[in-house]
């Protein structure tokens, strides 16, 4: 077992080549929901999403189908800025495996490494979650005052 287990996804995240498979995204509108789930055959779900803000901290309030399924609070703010940043995305589209490279922009950024709280509900979520040794103290948390992101087409793999 490596001394820094991380410490590889680390690297390939700065790097802009750590690919992420989404598995739920919940949104809280019905034209993000059909346009993330048409164009890039991301599995977005309406759901009832309430966020609290506070002068240090955010909370963020999932119910999924009805049920609480999560609660997280992260520490809030930052100064940092970053620009360019590439993501990747799989994800399927009609059952066929899609790739979607996407450009990323944050303002306000911090990281810390405390403070962030999480709380599991019931539900398919809250299960998955406990599933994979969830909740734990986080290695760290991020937060982004205002971030964009510009999506390319999916592509077939």
């Amino acid at each position: 077992r490596p001394t820094l287990p991380y410490l590889g996804n680390w690297i390939d995240l700065t790097r802009s080549r750590l690919g992420v498979h989404i598995i739920h995204l919940p949104v809280n509108q019905s034209f993000t929901c059909e346009a993330g789930r048409t164009i890039w055959g991301y599995p977005k779900t309406v759901q009832e999403i309430d966020i609290d803000y506070a002068n240090d901290r955010a909370t963020c309030k999932l119910v999924y189908d009805g049920q609480h399924a999560l609660t997280l609070t992260v520490p809030r703010g930052g100064d940092k800025s970053v620009s360019g940043q590439k993501m990747t995305t799989y994800s399927y589209i009609e059952g066929v495996p899609h790739v979607t490279s996407a450009d990323q922009a944050a303002e306000g950024m911090g990281v810390s490494f405390s403070g962030a709280e999480l709380t599991l509900g019931t539900g398919v979520i809250a299960d998955q979650l406990r599933s994979l040794g969830l909740p734990k103290r986080a290695l760290m948390c991020a937060w982004m005052e205002r971030m964009s992101a510009t999506f390319g087409p999916a592509e077939k793999l």
